[in-house]
């Protein structure tokens, strides 16, 4: 009889040890994933081709808008006249929108979307952006009445980086209704501003020559 005993002790026993193994409480918990957060881009060196002016956020830069990065390009243009430009962005740019400079701010819209991701633009051998504003869409108003002309084109472009320091805009052509605009008459110091504080300082760069 003792034997037996000793047997079903050490059946027990060996259960016993068994369970608490199995037991969840007794199990290590499983690491929870560390949220990925998106990588910013690294900062590169302004494009300094002929013709090209290299906009981003200048030292100290601050934003009033989240995910956005703007200016406004001291040009007039006439409503119903289209627009076209030439344009290289940072990599975490998706989508970008042409619009008025200021009065009701209005976005120009294509194919009636007022902000086009960039995958939608065709793109040249060099990798320029062929940003085209067809002209019905070139409708700038002021107080809701429409205007036949504006001064200041405004660039929004949207963009997933957190700090934006090393977003970017380069221009290289510009074409206003049927006239290609003359980037020597620009002039480095105004030809780009800020628009709407975001940023509120810009970094420009432009190259008049070889």
């Amino acid at each position: 009889m003792k034997k037996l005993f000793v047997v079903l002790f050490v059946l027990i026993a060996i259960f016993a040890f068994a369970s608490c193994k199995q037991d969840p409480k007794n199990e290590e918990p499983a690491p929870e994933p560390t949220p990925e957060t998106p990588a910013e881009p690294e900062e590169v060196d302004p494009i300094t081709e002929a013709g090209v002016l290299f906009v981003r956020a200048g030292e100290g830069a601050t934003y009033s808008q989240t995910g956005k990065f703007q200016f406004k390009l001291d040009v007039s243009f006439n409503a119903n006249e289209a627009i076209a430009l030439y344009a290289k962005f940072s990599t975490d740019i998706t989508s970008v929108a042409v619009r008025q400079g200021g009065g009701d701010n209005t976005k120009f819209k294509v194919n009636g979307v007022d902000a086009v991701p960039l995958e939608d633009y065709e793109q040249d051998e060099d990798g320029w952006y062929i940003i085209s504003i067809p002209a019905e869409s070139v409708t700038p108003t002021d107080s809701s009445a429409a205007v036949d002309s504006w001064v200041g084109l405004g660039i929004t472009a949207y963009t997933s980086a957190v700090e934006r320091a090393n977003c970017f805009i380069a221009i290289k052509g510009l074409k206003l209704g049927d006239e290609y605009f003359d980037i020597t008459e620009w002039d480095e110091e105004d030809c780009a501003q800020p628009y709407y504080t975001s940023p509120s300082v810009l970094d420009v760069t432009l190259t008049l020559d070889e």
